[in-house]
Parts: structure tokens; sequence; C-alpha cells
């Protein structure tokens, strides 16, 4: 990072530039309002083809206004970046950064793929963001930790009321959906995942995977490995859940379950009849 300006003051007054140091902040942590005519990228880390970061290399948060797709590049600081009614691409860059909305986390949809996190409105057409390198969203209700959401390690998240699409990636992960009809993959590795409430679909994947819908009517995939499938005992209806798996361990509750090995297509077991 280059402190041109500041660099100057130093070496022609180093008495005041000690002074702006015993006094001043070196960073700035107001949030920031970007002209609201503004579209590229604004970017917040030096850049000598930027005349601009001058300045900004020193702004800790930012908020883009206005409608025109647009994006925010943070700095190495813990950043708190704030998007506008368009469609935005924001790079938090280095730091433990946040990206602000004004809603409540069930007002968006949330989606975590291959290192991209996309949070979409569910109240406001064309109102879209895809981040990169953001550790965490704020909403009105509450903050969601997403460090962990898009790496191949071991990881541990819970998802907001409405429905969540998460593709955890790898590593030995565990999700609790909470509520909304939610899409979860565990990718590589032995998952944990738990739907909640709602008509959740859950991808275990590879690896030796548990798997629980929770309430309502879910379809369980075990995909390859050894699985568990659990259903949570509701009866009715809306507690008919759908098993998908190769070698599995369906687990109904009050210590019932069915071990089925080798068999890779449920259908052949239509004609059977399991009493407890």
């Amino acid at each position: 990072m280059s402190n041109a300006p500041r660099d100057e003051i130093q070496n022609k007054d180093p008495l005041g530039a000690q002074l702006m140091k015993d006094f001043l902040s070196p960073d700035l942590t107001y949030m920031a309002r970007i002209d609201p005519n503004f579209t590229g990228t604004f970017k917040m880390a030096f850049d000598a083809s930027a005349a601009d970061t001058h300045k900004s290399q020193y702004l800790t948060n930012a908020r883009l206004p206005g409608n025109n797709d647009s994006g925010l590049s943070g700095n190495a600081r813990d950043n708190v970046l704030m998007g506008n009614a368009g469609t935005n691409a924001s790079d938090g860059k280095g730091g433990s950064d946040v990206v602000q909305y004004q809603g409540v986390s069930s007002d968006y949809k949330i989606v975590t793929a291959n290192g991209v996190i996309t949070v979409t409105s569910r109240t406001k057409a064309g109102d879209t963001d895809r981040l990169t390198n953001v550790e965490n969203l704020r909403f009105m209700d509450k903050d969601i930790k997403l460090a962990a959401g898009r790496t191949a390690g071991n990881d541990s998240l819970t998802g907001t009321s409405g429905p969540d699409d998460v593709d955890l990636q790898g590593g030995n992960d565990s999700y609790l959906g909470l509520g909304g009809n939610d899409v979860l993959r565990g990718g590589r590795g032995n998952a944990r995942l738990k739907g909640n409430l709602g008509e959740d679909r859950l991808f275990g994947g590879a690896g030796h995977d548990k798997l629980n819908g929770g309430y309502g009517r879910d379809r369980l995939h075990g995909g390859d490995g050894n699985d568990l499938l659990r259903d949570n005992g509701q009866t009715g209806p809306y507690g008919r859940d759908l098993f998908f798996g190769g070698n599995v361990v369906f687990d109904f509750g009050d210590g019932n379950s069915i071990t089925l090995d080798g068999v890779t297509d449920i259908a052949t077991l239509a004609d059977d009849l399991f009493i407890f």
C-alpha cells in the first residue's frame, strides 16, 4: 500500500507528521457514500493507475447509493460494504469483511458455490450481489457468517429462516437449515445436514453422510459412501420423506432403523415390507 501524500508530509514536516499520528486515526472509519452516478468498481486499496485511491486507500467502509450496476473492492482492513439497488460485484479482499443489507435475512436468497456468494433480493427485482472474499452478511435481524460456507475444510454453518441454496464444497461439514425449502449439498467429505422446517432437498455426495430432513416432505440423497438418512418421525402427508442412496441406514427414530448394503436402486424394494 502506498502512502504517497503522507510520505510527503513525513519528508517535509516530520513534526507535523508525528502530530497527525498522535491525534488522528490512520484509517477513516465513517461510512463513505460513493457518488450515485458512479459506475465500475470503486477501489479501496492503492492502485498507482487510479488517482482516487491515493485517498480511498484509507477508507474502511463504503456504500454505493443509487441503482447503477457497479462494485466495491475492499482493502486489507475489516471492511463494511453496502451495495445499491442494482447488480453489484464486490470483493472484500483482505481482512474480515461484512456486506450489509437493509432488510431481514428472509428477504434474500443466498447461494454459495465455487467461492462466489450470490445474494438476490426477493422483494426488489434486479437487486443482486455477487460477492468474493466476504466473510459475513449483515441483515436487520442477524449476521450470517459465510467464510466457512465456501471452503474445502471442515465447516459448521447455520442458515436463514428463508430458503437456502448452499454448496459446502468439501470437508466434514455441518449445516442447519432453519426454515424455508432448502437445497443443501455436502460435497466431498462426511457431511451432517439438517433441513429443519420446510420441504428440503439434501445431497450428501461422497463420504459417510448423516442427513436429516427435519419437518416437512423432504428428499434425502445419500450419494456415495455409507450414509445415515434420518426421518424425524412426523406422521401424515406432511411427513412423507423420500430417501435415495447406496449403502445407507434409514433411521426412523425410537430405535427403529433399516440398514441396506449394496442397494443401488431403491425402487427394487417397492415390493418389500418392513415391520418393527
